[in-house]
């Protein structure tokens, strides 16, 4: 399991309606264990459940969609994103 933490970027996959789903980029927040989060793929608004089990889960931003809605996933249910960054090569 990958050791996220702030600032890192993920790939969550979104429910699409009529077509394939597609991997979203999601900006790390937080990292814990919780029995609340959303299931994977995201549909909708994304609404946060409650369930039976403590997971681990990281707390993160779907980037380009709601900037200011914060939401928790499972670690398992996302993949790393290598960011690379144009402007800053050295």
């Amino acid at each position: 399991m990958t050791n996220y933490k702030f600032g890192d970027y993920v790939k969550v996959e979104m429910h699409r309606y009529g077509a394939e789903n597609e991997m979203y980029q999601a900006k790390v927040i937080n990292r814990l264990r919780s029995n609340t989060y959303v299931n994977v793929p995201i549909t909708g608004e994304g609404t946060q459940r409650q369930h039976p089990y403590s997971r681990e889960v990281i707390s993160i931003i779907i980037c380009g969609v709601c900037e200011t809605k914060v939401i928790k996933v499972q670690v398992k249910d996302v993949e790393g994103w290598e960011f690379k960054d144009e402007n800053n090569v050295s």
